[in-house]
């Protein structure tokens, strides 16, 4: 079913398109639903938001976030299919009933949320299944695997690649701050990331913020690591 898009300056964490009541009516969705969208050749999942207003029927809602990803603008049409939620939610509620992921199983769950599939609900499903049930050696193995598989990543044609790891958020710590320079200095390559504020009022990220941009590309990371040796 195509619609006419309809841009709304909002920035959202997810990938999401809004329907006027009556069209989710008609094609059997409801709030938290997935649509397949597709643009041309481009084609994404998205959650579905529903109103009674400012969106009139054959119209769609895209909100900020999803318009720069996908290079939509107005005027253009999408087309909506509806699709089934995805088998990594059977896999995460295995999960929480005591048994243990496959390795295929812990792979979709990572893929899926690395796609933007899974909604936060979904994913905080994912997290307490994983602290309260808990991972064994060979989950954490694969999950690590597939995190890595279903990465972004870097390759560097010079250089001795390092890293450094804290456990993130803690109040105080800033040691990345001086790590990465000291080691950089030293001739080594040290494309550190680094996280937000979790537990503290500010994150390595936050703090390193005041300084430079910290909201990088894969490509800029690569250019500033072997550029000055390091990147945070």
């Amino acid at each position: 079913m195509k619609f006419q898009v309809k841009l709304f300056p909002l920035k959202t964490e997810k990938l999401s398109v809004i329907l006027n009541s009556a069209d989710a009516d008609e094609l059997g969705l409801l709030p938290g639903d997935r649509v397949k969208v597709s643009l041309g050749r481009d084609t994404f999942v998205a959650e579905v938001e529903v109103a009674t207003e400012m969106v009139n029927p054959g119209e769609v809602g895209v909100c900020t976030t999803t318009a720069n990803l996908y290079k939509i603008a107005e005027p253009c049409s999408i087309e909506l299919t509806p699709v089934p939620k995805p088998k990594s939610v059977e896999y995460i509620r295995k999960k929480l009933d005591g048994l243990k992921y496959s390795k295929n199983e812990i792979k979709d769950v990572i893929s899926d949320i690395s796609k933007n599939i899974l909604n936060d609900i979904e994913i905080a499903a994912f997290v307490l299944a994983s602290d309260i049930i808990g991972l064994d050696l060979d989950e954490i193995q694969w999950m690590t695997e597939a995190m890595v598989e279903c990465g972004d990543k870097i390759t560097f044609e010079r250089g001795t690649i390092v890293d450094t790891h804290s456990i993130g958020g803690v109040p105080g710590n800033r040691a990345s701050l001086i790590i990465v320079p000291t080691v950089a200095a030293a001739g080594l390559l040290i494309p550190k990331t680094a996280s937000r504020a979790i537990t503290s009022a500010s994150g390595t990220a936050d703090t390193m913020e005041v300084l430079a941009n910290v909201n990088l590309s894969i490509d800029e990371i690569r250019e500033i690591t072997e550029r000055v040796g390091g990147v945070i």
